[in-house]
């Protein structure tokens, strides 16, 4: 009898050892809902973005519209913090919803109780939210992150990804579900400004060392940085002053604005139509197969 219980015991150990580790490798079931959550995603990145929130105010903007009073940061945070939150009020405030003496005309009256942050838009203002959303590491402008401090701990928290406790080169198996599809969409979902930004990156390199030094796309992105990096008052060069200040601002924020832009044609250019497809097929790969051996954040 005694080889039997001791038999026993060794079973129920064994079994105890597997359920344990069935618990621990199992992946966290903590997935996006299907492929279309990506679409309606990368929908919210771009709908939010400088490029479509600025559009509306290049009008009003070259129309000398705006007023030429200095944004402070507290009004344009209590207005919600980033461009678009404060820059339809002034669509409304330059299309007529307020006459010159800024009373209400009549229209809009379920907007009267609404605080109207047209108030706190400038030129002036709209040339620092430009500086705040193109950080260097965050040049596509995309609705979030939108601060620079919101793009650098992203940035930070991908790099986490790649530690040995992130790091198991994909889930296990399961009979029900697929645990790696749903891992890459959670990653995918995820991370997905910070692979357009390499995407951008890996373009960059691509057209300035295999097709030309001269290719727009790097170029463009160091004059957007430049653009909004010049001071805006007299710059000493070698000696030489560089009367800066006599450039109407305005002309710096559309110029900054159209750089932009162009950023977005010749990236889109150089990602669709320059590549080939057996060059496609693995920058797909690249980003899927990161997606599939991270574990995502939070799991």
């Amino acid at each position: 009898m005694a080889p039997k219980s001791k038999q026993a015991e060794r079973n129920a150990a064994k079994k105890l050892e597997k359920s344990a580790s069935k618990i621990v490798d199992d992946e966290p079931a903590t997935t996006v809902d299907g492929p279309m959550a990506l679409v309606g995603k990368a929908k919210t990145l771009f709908m939010g973005s400088c490029i479509v929130e600025i559009a509306p105010m290049m009008q009003p903007l070259m129309q000398d519209k705006l007023p030429d009073k200095k944004t402070v940061a507290e009004e344009a945070k209590a207005a919600g913090g980033s461009i678009g939150s404060f820059m339809h009020g002034v669509v409304d405030a330059v299309t007529g919803n307020k006459d010159e003496d800024g009373n209400d005309n009549g229209e809009g009256e379920e907007k009267k109780q609404e605080a109207n942050p047209a108030e706190a838009v400038s030129v002036t203002g709209m040339f620092e939210s430009l500086q705040t959303r193109f950080a260097w590491h965050n040049p596509l402008g995309l609705a979030f992150p939108a601060t620079p401090e919101e793009s650098w701990t992203a940035w930070m928290k991908m790099k986490d990804l790649l530690t040995s406790d992130n790091l198991d080169f994909g889930p296990r198996p399961k009979k029900k579900g697929s645990p790696g599809m749903d891992r890459i969409l959670t990653n995918m979902h995820t991370n997905m400004a910070q692979y357009l930004h390499i995407l951008l990156a890996m373009m960059m390199l691509r057209a300035f060392l295999f097709r030309s030094f001269f290719a727009c796309l790097p170029w463009l992105v160091g004059y957007q940085y430049l653009s909004l990096k010049l001071p805006l008052e007299n710059m000493d060069v070698m000696g030489q002053q560089v009367p800066l200040e006599k450039c109407p601002l305005k002309f710096r924020v559309a110029g900054s604005v159209g750089i932009h832009a162009l950023i977005w044609l010749f990236f889109l250019y150089e990602a669709v139509y320059k590549t080939y497809f057996v060059e496609k097929i693995p920058l797909v790969g690249l980003f899927v197969g990161f997606a599939y051996i991270v574990r995502p954040d939070g799991q």
